[in-house]
This record gives structure tokens, sequence and C-alpha cells, in this order.
């Protein structure tokens, strides 16, 4: 990428050239795609810095969303929580519309590495992190609007699963795996039901607590991202979630840009899960209720990243996405439910 004679990059697309300058985005030097299997993004360079500039995903995009988002974004900022906040754009707003999506611009925040599997300093400090955020975000009455459902709620996956194994091409052995999730998804549904999950205590929780969307400095985290799927939730989701991502074991790291690594098996570690759930409980211990529908949420979670992950491949792979290596998690956080429990509520202070 090279500049004219005036200055101005000419082989970045003037779409985004437009974007940029709404933001007021000048002098750049160079731009590359962005990473992860969601919406487009660019990093830019200019002689001022770096940002992340990216398209919101549809559904994000309603101007009540955003503005929930970005003041979500601002409270954990002002939390302490290492974070990014959202640029002005030129009309005083953070975000700008285009073609009716909604674009955000973030400054880069530089010096980042990627988390590391057997790091226990990390891993606690994520979860001392996620039990911050959920802190500041308890009491939270954000503006906009945000009612959005449980994304991997039990009862409305099953339409979704029932679907895969009527449409999907797929082997004796992938069908037999399917229909077992599909039993699996309808016994949480009858035990996660709408009035247990109320009972919870709720928070604005993050939503995709994961590798992916946290960077550290040493081992301390660094920076939390992708706030799209912040909403008001049980907080034990977000701990479910962010357990399965953190404390277990994968056969290779997590590449944000893969959606077979995304959802690749999980091995349970239990040093590493307890680990996690004490250095939570430092900042909020859970309740015996929370630390009961745990391993429910995480099987929840596990099914649903599975269903969802069907929709990014093609119909011929779909089964496979859905079924490679599921079953072995599922299992272990029947069988093992109670220690899960236990180990919940033995680390709290």
């Amino acid at each position: 990428m090279s500049p004219d004679r005036e200055g101005t990059v000419t082989d970045i697309e003037p779409f985004w050239l437009a974007i940029l300058e709404r933001f007021g985005i000048t002098s750049v030097v160079s731009a590359k795609p962005g990473g992860g299997t969601a919406a487009p993004k660019i990093l830019v360079t200019t002689t001022g810095g770096r940002y992340l500039v990216r398209q919101r995903r549809p559904l994000s995009s309603p101007e009540p969303i955003v503005v929930y988002d970005h003041a979500v974004i601002q409270a954990v900022a002002d939390a302490g929580i290492p974070t990014a906040r959202p640029c002005l754009s030129t009309a005083g707003r953070t975000w700008v519309y285009a073609d009716g999506m909604a674009y955000e611009a973030f400054p880069f925040l530089e010096g980042l590495q990627p988390f590391e599997p057997d790091n226990l300093d990390q891993l606690r400090s994520a979860a001392i992190t996620l039990a911050q955020f959920h802190r500041a975000t308890a009491g939270l009455q954000p503006p906009g609007r945000k009612d959005w459902p449980r994304e991997h709620r039990a009862l409305d996956m099953i339409g979704a699963l029932e679907r895969a194994l009527a449409e999907c091409p797929a082997s004796p052995e992938q069908a037999d795996q399917a229909q077992r999730m599909l039993e699996c998804e309808r016994r949480l549904a009858s035990q996660l039901t709408d009035e247990t999950v109320a009972s919870l205590p709720h928070v604005i929780t993050h939503g995709d607590f994961t590798p992916a969307n946290v960077g550290f400095r040493g081992n301390a985290v660094g920076g939390v991202f992708d706030f799209d799927w912040v909403s008001r939730q049980a907080r034990v989701l977000d701990i479910g979630e962010a357990a399965q991502f953190f404390a277990c074991k994968r056969s290779a790291p997590l590449d944000p840009s893969d959606i077979w690594s995304l959802v690749a098996a999980w091995q349970p570690d239990t040093a590493a899960l307890r680990a996690f759930l004490q250095a939570y409980q430092t900042v909020w211990p859970l309740s015996r209720a929370e630390a009961e529908a745990l391993p429910l949420f995480m099987a929840e979670t596990w099914l649903g990243v599975r269903v969802r992950a069907m929709r990014k491949v093609p119909p011929e792979q779909r089964l496979r996405i859905l079924t490679e290596g599921a079953l072995p998690p599922l299992l272990w956080l029947k069988e093992n439910a109670e220690w899960l429990a236990h180990a919940a509520m033995s680390t709290a202070p």
C-alpha cells in the first residue's frame, strides 16, 4: 500500500476510506483485514497510531443496541478493566452507518499477547477480570435497549438440531451422535426452565469471554474486546463459557479466525477449573444455586456453540462440525456435575 502524491492511500477500498474519514482517521499508511470469523474489519496504521475499524453484525447494528453496547464498554473502562473505548466520529457519536450497517472504530491496544493455556497466573487473571466485569455491570442500566434472550437457550436449539438431522447429509455415526445431542438438549431444556434461570443472580454478561477476546500483558489481562454479545443474563452463564475456554485443554491453540478451532473439543483440567473458580470467587462468590447450575450451563453452551457453528460451514459439513468430538465433554459434564458444583462451592472464600 503506497500513498499518492497528496499522501492519500490509493489501494485501500474507497468504501473503507470513506468510513475512516467519518471517524476523522486520516494519514493512513497501511491497512489489512482484521481477524475473526464474524463481521468485516480492518486494522489501519496511520502516522498517529493504529485503529481497528469494524462493521457490526446485522443483529447488533440497530441504534438502540449500539448505544447500549457502547455504554457498557464505557462503564467497564471506567471500572478500570482494560479495554479500548470507541472513537468519536466527526458527527460526535461513536458509530456511523453505511448501507444500513453500523461501523465503529477503536484505538488498537499494542503489545498484547494471546492466552498461554498452561499459564495459571493468566487463567486466574482472566477469572478475576470476569468477576470485576460482572461487578461493574450488575447494577448498570445503560441507555438504549437490548432485551436479548439467552444465546444458547436449550429450548431454542432443539429445532435447529431437529432440522439438521432431517436435512443435512450424515453418516450413520454422525446421525447417532446428533440424536444423542438432541436428547441432551431436551434434558437441559427441562432443567434450565425460564423460571429457574430467572431466579439466579443476573448481570450484564460479556457473552463471549474467551481467549479470542482477551489479550494479556505478561500474566495479567491487558485487554477485553468484542462487546457485541453483552446483555443481561444469569452471570453463571458467562462463568461456565469462560471456564470451558480458559480452564479446559484443547489439542491446539485457539485460532479466532478458524471456526473449526473455535469449536474444537475440550478435555477437562480439574486443577485449572478449580483455580479459575477460586480466582473468580475472590471477587464475588457464587451462590449454591449458581454452583449447582454451572454444569448445566456449561453443557448448554457447549451444545449451542456446535449448533451455531453449522451456519458457518457448507451444508455437507454441518453434521461434522456439529458432532465431531462433541459427546465426550457432554458426558463428562453429566457424570461430574456433582464434582463441579462442589468445586465451585469449596473454592469460595
